[in-house]
């Protein structure tokens, strides 16, 4: 896998090798943070890349960090244009899989997850095919759904 040469980080793009956390921070010893998976598909034709559904799949990543007690001042907009920015700066002229993730950056030991302060990162790499034989994918609708939101958390 070839690393990112930037990452979205504490507020700005940074070099990917200044994006790190502590072995302390919560969200990896409490399992306290929420991801997203977004694509950017390069149209060779038009030397584009196009960015897949970004308002739609991060209105749900900020639905999900809400559910840790995460609040941003972000909204999937500007979460989009963070992206372009990022995608921008790497210059990719491929497929691109993109992974936001919010997190519980306190680095302390206690379970809880009030008062403790929460930050996102945004990283984009090359990634043609999530699965090595995509071409012969057959796809359906499923007749099963999730319980409603009034019934028992089905998260």
């Amino acid at each position: 896998m070839v690393l990112p040469n930037y990452a979205y980080f504490e507020g700005e793009i940074v070099p990917y090798a200044q994006a790190k956390v502590g072995v302390l921070t919560h969200a990896l010893n409490y399992g306290t943070a929420a991801f997203a998976g977004l694509r950017a598909y390069w149209n060779h034709d038009e030397q584009q890349l196009y960015l897949f559904r970004p308002l739609d799949h991060y209105k749900r990543f900020l639905e999900s960090a809400q559910l840790l007690l995460m609040d941003f001042d972000q909204d999937s907009e500007s979460l989009t244009q963070i992206t372009k920015e990022l995608l921008r700066k790497e210059g990719y002229q491929c497929n691109v899989y993109i992974r936001p993730l919010a997190y519980k950056s306190d680095e302390v030991i206690g379970v809880k997850l009030n008062k403790l302060n929460s930050q996102f990162s945004i990283v984009a790499i090359p990634f043609e095919r999530y699965v090595s034989n995509d071409t012969n994918a057959h796809v359906t609708f499923s007749s099963w759904r999730r319980n409603g939101r009034a019934c028992l958390p089905g998260r």
